[in-house]
C-alpha cells in the first residue's frame, strides 16, 4: 500500500506549510534549519527533495519506508490495481483510513481519504496489503463483499439500548471528533446523500440529532436523514454548528467548542418538522461558555506567527509618521513570516502570506522584494503571494470578497494590506468612527473566515506626536488604534531622521520593552545602544528664542508642590490653579505657555489631575489633583450660588 501523507509528516520535525506543500527538517542528516521539501504531484505521488543534497532513498530509509510507497498504486512504481487494467489511478495518496465494524466488531468496510480530497471504499481481502482491496465487491473466494453499516456500529447499538442521544453527522472525521469529546456519534459511508433503510432501522427508537454540514449539499442530506428518521425515532432534531468560519462539528470542536456546547445547542432546537424547514446557523452567535466547564480544559490558543507579538486569526496595525518606511517594513514582515525567518529578532513561524499593495506599481513591488531578500541574504519565498492593485477599485466592499476567493484555496496565514485607507468607501471619512468601523468589519471578515492574521498600517496626524500617548498618535478616528489585537508605533527618535522608537501594545500577550530601530535601506535594523525614551522633540517659540518640551509630568508635579510653596491648605482655592495661573507657572519654570494644553490633556488622560469648570456661562476652569478638586468643588459652587444671590437681590432693588 502507498504511504500516507499523514504518516510521513508525523515522522518529521518542524513541519510547516510552504505554498501548496510543506517544509521540514530532513531526517537523513543533522538538520537544524528545515531543508526537506514535501509536495504532491498531479498524479498524487509524494515528492521529497532535500536541499542539502540527501537522496530520496536516504530520506525514505530514514523515514522507514520504501521509495515505491511514495507513489499511488498504478503509477509505475507499483502495479496497476485490480480493476484498473489500463493502470490509471487518479486518486492521490491516502491521508486517513476509517474502519467500519459490524455488530460483533468485525471490520466489514474501509474508507480512505485522499489528497486532493476524495474518498474510496475497500472490501476485506486477507491476502491484500493491509487486508483491504479497492471496491465493495469481492473478486475471489478469499475476499468478502463489503457491508454497508453505520460508523462505530457496536458503540451506537449500545448507546441506543441505554437511551443515549445519537449524533448523526456527515463524515467520519466529524464522528471521530465528537466521539473523542464524549458524544455518541456516527455517520454513514458515501457522503451526505447516501442513507439506507438499514441505517434507519439501526436507530429505531433512539433520540437522534442530525448535524448538517453548512453547505447546500450538506443541508439537503441532513434533511433527508431527518425525514427518514423522524417516523421511527423517539425524537429527531436538525442542528448546525454556529460560527462564521465553522462548517461542521470537527471545525466547531477544533475552534474551542465543547461537547457541552453541542448538547446545549441540541437541547435548544425544536423537533424536526417536515412542513417547516429548519433554520440555518449562518447568523447564529456562538454559544455561552460556563467558566467552571471551560476553564479546567481551556481551548488551545491560535498559532503564533510572530513570536511574542501576533497570533494567527488576529489583527495588527503598524502606525508611524509620513516617510517612516512603513511599506518597506510591512514587506519585510511578510518575507520574514513566509520564510520563517526572524523579524527584528522576533522569531516567526512560516505560513503562506498574501501581500496586497494599493500604491506601488507591480514592477517596483517585485523589485522591492528582490532588494529586501538580497539585503538580508534570504531566498525568494515560494509561499509569498504578491498582489499589486494600484489603479484598481480597492474599496473594501469590492476587494475583500476577491481576497477571500484568492485565499481560500491557498491556506493563507498572514494577509498584509498596504495601506488600509485605500480600502475606504467613497463616502468614508477616516476621522469618523462609523466609517472606520465599517472598514475594520471588512478586515475582521478576512481574519475570521480565513483564520489568517491581518497586518495593515495607519499614519500619524500632522505635527510632532512625541508628547502624545502611543494610541493617540494615529490620524483620524481613535477606532483605528483601539481595534487591533496588536498595535505597533514607530515614533521619530533623537538618533536621526531615520531612527524610530518602536512601542507595542498587545491585547493577548505580555508587554514588550520598547526598542529603537534605524532605517538602513531597504530594511530596519535594531539599535540597542540608544534609549527608546529619547523621542525626537520640536522646539516651541518664546520671547527668549526656542525652548524644549517640558517633562510629561510637569503639570502633576507643579500641582503636587502647591502646599510646599506656603499655600494655606485650609483654603481649597489655594490647592488648585486657574488656567492663567497654570500658564504663569509654565513661564516661571522656563517653559512656553503653548505647552499647557498638551500636557494638561495628557495628565487628565492618565488620571493624574482633574479639571472643574465654574457653572457660570463661560465659566473659568480650575486644575488640581483629584483630592484638591473634590475639596474645591463644593466651595466653588457655594461661591457661585452666593454671587448669583447677590445679583438677584441687586436686580430686584433696581427694578
Amino acid at each position: 500500500m502507498p504511504a500516507t501523507l499523514d504518516t510521513i509528516l508525523s515522522r518529521l520535525q518542524k513541519v510547516a506549510r510552504n505554498g501548496n506543500g510543506w517544509l521540514a527538517c530532513c531526517p537523513a542528516h543533522e538538520d537544524k534549519k528545515p531543508s526537506l521539501s514535501i509536495d504532491l504531484s498531479d498524479t498524487g505521488a509524494i515528492l521529497l527533495k532535500c536541499f542539502a543534497g540527501c537522496t530520496t532513498l536516504d530520506v525514505c530509509t530514514a523515514l522507514g519506508i520504501k521509495t515505491a510507497e511514495l507513489f499511488p498504486e498504478g503509477h509505475g512504481h507499483g502495479h496497476p490495481h485490480r480493476g484498473h487494467a489500463n493502470g490509471k489511478h487518479e486518486t492521490g495518496p491516502i491521508v486517513d483510513r476509517y474502519i467500519y465494524p459490524d455488530e460483533t466488531g468485525k471490520p466489514v468496510l474501509s474508507v480512505t481519504r485522499h489528497v486532493p480530497k476524495t474518498f474510496k471504499q475497500w472490501h476485506p481481502a486477507p491476502n491484500a496489503p493491509e487486508g483491504w482491496a479497492l471496491g465493495r465487491k469481492a473478486r475471489n473466494p478469499t475476499e468478502t463483499d463489503a457491508r454497508l453499516v453505520l460508523y462505530r456500529l457496536p458503540q451506537i447499538l449500545e448507546a441506543v439500548a441505554l437511551g443515549h442521544t445519537i449524533y448523526v453527522c456527515e463524515g467520519e472525521k466529524d464522528a471521530n471528533a465528537m466521539a473523542l469529546a464524549g458524544l455518541d456519534s456516527t455517520t454513514a459511508p458515501g457522503g451526505a446523500d447516501q442513507w439506507l433503510e438499514t441505517y434507519t432501522a439501526t436507530l429505531k427508537g433512539a433520540h437522534v440529532v442530525v448535524i448538517a454540514d453548512k453547505d447546500e449539499k450538506g443541508r439537503e442530506g441532513a434533511v433527508k436523514r431527518c425525514l427518514a428518521l423522524k417516523p421511527v425515532s423517539l425524537s429527531c432534531k436538525y442542528l448546525e454548528m454556529p460560527g462564521t468560519n465553522v462548517k461542521d462539528p470537527a471545525d466547531f470542536l477544533t475552534r474551542g467548542g465543547t461537547a457541552r456546547n453541542i448538547i446545549d445547542l441540541a437541547a435548544a432546537q425544536p423537533e424536526f418538522d417536515p412542513d417547516n424547514p429548519p433554520e440555518t446557523a449562518d447568523r447564529h452567535l456562538p454559544p455561552l461558555d460556563l467558566a467552571s466547564e471551560v476553564c479546567p480544559n481551556p481551548p488551545a490558543t491560535p498559532d503564533l506567527i510572530i513570536e511574542d507579538i501576533l497570533h494567527r486569526g488576529l489583527k495588527m496595525i503598524v502606525g508611524g509618521p509620513s516617510k517612516a518606511h512603513k511599506s518597506w517594513t510591512y514587506l519585510s514582515i511578510a518575507i520574514s513570516v513566509a520564510l520563517g525567518e526572524p523579524w527584528l529578532r522576533f522569531r516567526t513561524n512560516a505560513v503562506n502570506v498574501l501581500y496586497v499593495n494599493f500604491e506601488v506599481p507591480r514592477p517596483f513591488l517585485i523589485r522591492r522584494v528582490i532588494e529586501v531578500c538580497n539585503a538580508r541574504g534570504l531566498p525568494f519565498p515560494q509561499n509569498l503571494f504578491l498582489w499589486s492593485l494600484r489603479g484598481f477599485d480597492s474599496r473594501a466592499s469590492v476587494i475583500v470578497p476577491e481576497i477571500l476567493k484568492e485565499c481560500r484555496t491557498r491556506n493563507i496565514g498572514l494577509i498584509v494590506l498596504d495601506p488600509a485607507y485605500k480600502m475606504e468607501e467613497d463616502d468614508s471619512n477616516e476621522k469618523e468612527a462609523g466609517s472606520v468601523r465599517k472598514l475594520l468589519r471588512h478586515i475582521d471578515r478576512l481574519s475570521t473566515e480565513l483564520d489568517a492574521a491581518v497586518l495593515t498600517g495607519a499614519h500619524f496626524a500632522k505635527g510632532n506626536a512625541a508628547h502624545k500617548e502611543a494610541l493617540d498618535r494615529i490620524s483620524g478616528s481613535g477606532v483605528f488604534a483601539r481595534d487591533p489585537d496588536v498595535f505597533a508605533v514607530l515614533t521619530p527618535h533623537q538618533g536621526g531622521d531615520d531612527c524610530f522608537t518602536v512601542h507595542t501594545i498587545l491585547r493577548n500577550l505580555p508587554p514588550i520593552e520598547q526598542f529603537v530601530v534605524r532605517w538602513k535601506f531597504p530594511v530596519m535594523v535594531r539599535e540597542d545602544n540608544l534609549n527608546p525614551d529619547d523621542l525626537k522633540q520640536i522646539a516651541k517659540p518664546s520671547g527668549k528664542g526656542f525652548r524644549r518640551r517640558p517633562p510629561s509630568d510637569f503639570v502633576f508635579n507643579t500641582l503636587k508642590e502647591l502646599p510646599r510653596l506656603g499655600a494655606d491648605v485650609t483654603n481649597p482655592r489655594n490647592l488648585v490653579f486657574s488656567g492663567a495661573e497654570l500658564r504663569e507657572a509654565f513661564e516661571k519654570a522656563g517653559h512656553h505657555k503653548d505647552w499647557v494644553k498638551d500636557l494638561t490633556d495628557l495628565a487628565v488622560r492618565d488620571g493624574q489631575i482633574r479639571i472643574i469648570q465654574s457653572p457660570t456661562r463661560g465659566g473659568e476652569k480650575f486644575y488640581g489633583l483629584p483630592s484638591a478638586i473634590d475639596a474645591w468643588k463644593p466651595e466653588l459652587f457655594r461661591l457661585v450660588e452666593a454671587d448669583r444671590a447677590v445679583n438677584r437681590k441687586t436686580r430686584r432693588q433696581e427694578g
